[in-house]
């Protein structure tokens, strides 16, 4: 709290964007996302991770990744996933398990990567079953239509992150014919629902 008190007197940029995304966002998106980033992860999960410190002997991370599948609907040039087969995806039940120790050492936060995470048609179940952390999920974007997106803004507590290479030209080489575009209209489909989201670039 007193180093958001000291931003906000500096005038810090973090606070414009804080703003920009209070404004967007659904309120119901927000409210998931206040309550299990900023106040789980960041203020109770500190508390937490102190703790489990000082009962333990070593800090334990802010956060962690979880892959929970290295299956891949694009086959992006020199990328390692794409060709893994389903046998090798997490069970459902190791990631609940997972998700739990973690909360239990004070992390709330959790980045999801791949693979593309959204072909495990059980993930946002699994989001779902976990509403007091948050999720990061690196994706494609080639998955998300409106049924998608509600559904997101229904669980609340995920930021989904939309992979680009750069723009049309250089996604469309690496990633395929017309997956920029589907990337594009992905993030038109999340901004109409009021759902967060970034991206990453090359």
């Amino acid at each position: 709290i007193s180093k958001i008190r000291r931003l906000y007197r500096m005038g810090h940029p973090t606070l414009e964007i804080t703003k920009r995304i209070i404004n967007f966002s659904h309120p119901h998106h927000r409210r998931r996302i206040i309550k299990a980033f900023v106040i789980n992860q960041m203020l109770k999960g500190s508390n937490e991770r102190k703790r489990f410190s000082e009962e333990n002997g070593f800090y334990p991370p802010g956060f962690f990744a979880l892959s929970p599948t290295m299956r891949c609907n694009l086959h992006c040039h020199g990328c390692y996933a794409g060709n893994y087969s389903k046998e090798e995806d997490l069970d459902a039940e190791v990631i609940d398990r997972v998700i739990r120790e973690a909360n239990q050492m004070g992390m709330y936060y959790v980045i999801v990567i791949g693979g593309e995470p959204f072909l495990r048609e059980d993930l946002i179940d699994i989001f779902a079953r976990h509403p007091e952390t948050s999720f990061m999920v690196y994706t494609n974007g080639t998955m998300i239509d409106e049924a998608f997106a509600k559904r997101l803004l229904q669980v609340g507590n995920v930021l989904t992150i939309l992979s680009l290479e750069g723009f049309k030209r250089e996604t469309d080489e690496r990633r395929g014919e017309g997956v920029f575009d589907k990337v594009m209209e992905a993030m038109d489909i999340l901004k109409r629902n009021r759902v967060l989201f970034g991206f990453s670039v090359t």
